[in-house]
C-alpha cells in the first residue's frame, strides 16, 4: 500500500546569499568530487561533512536551525527546546544531464536544500509523493521532514545549478 506524504515545507530566504555564494563557489573550485555511483545524486557532489569549520557555512546552518525551530514549534509542545544538530552537510553541482534519484534522508529528523547558484528555469526540488515542486531561486532554502521522498529532475541547461544540503537530528 502506498501512502501519500503531505507535510508543511519551510521555505525561506537567507539574507547573506551573496557573501555565501562567493565563498562556496571559491571553495568548490578546490574540491574533489565523490564518484557518482555512491549516491542518489547523479552530479558532482562533495563529501558528506564538507567544510565543517567554515564560518560562512556555519552561519548558514545556524540560521536554518533557528528558522526550523520557529516553524516546526509544534514538535516542541511541552515547552522544551531540544538542541538541533546538523549531522552532515554537502554541496551538489548539477551540469546539463545531471539529476538526483528519488530518495529520503531517514534516519534524520529534518533535511534541507539551499539554492546557491541557479536560474529560475533550472530543475526544481520535487517531492515525489505529494507532487509538489519548489522552484529554484538563489538564496532560497527548503527545510522538510527527512522521511519525505524527493528528487531533482534532469538539468536541461548548460549553466550549472549549485545547491547545499544537510541533515539535522533533534537531540531528545
Amino acid at each position: 500500500m502506498k501512502v501519500a506524504q503531505s507535510c508543511n515545507l519551510l521555505i525561506g530566504n537567507y539574507p547573506h546569499q551573496n557573501e555565501l555564494k562567493d565563498e562556496v563557489l571559491s571553495l568548490l573550485e578546490k574540491t574533489q568530487s565523490i564518484p557518482r555511483d555512491h549516491s542518489n545524486v547523479k552530479a558532482f557532489h562533495t563529501d558528506w561533512d564538507w567544510e565543517p569549520e567554515n564560518l560562512k557555512i556555519k552561519n548558514l546552518k545556524s540560521f536554518i536551525i533557528s528558522e526550523l525551530k520557529k516553524f516546526y514549534r509544534i514538535a516542541f509542545k511541552d515547552g522544551t527546546s531540544y538542541p538541533i544538530v546538523c549531522k552532515n552537510f554537502w554541496a551538489n553541482v548539477y551540469s546539463k544531464g545531471d539529476y538526483a534519484d528519488t530518495h529520503d534522508h531517514v534516519p534524520f529528523h529534518f533535511s534541507f536544500a539551499y539554492f546557491l547558484k541557479c536560474e529560475e528555469d533550472h530543475s526544481p526540488l520535487f517531492f515525489s509523493e505529494s507532487g509538489r515542486g519548489v522552484l529554484p531561486s538563489e538564496g532560497r532554502f527548503v527545510v522538510f521532514p527527512s522521511h519525505l521522498k524527493h528528487h531533482v529532475p534532469e538539468q536541461m541547461h548548460d549553466d550549472t545549478r549549485v545547491t547545499l544540503s544537510g541533515n539535522f537530528y533533534v537531540q531528545i
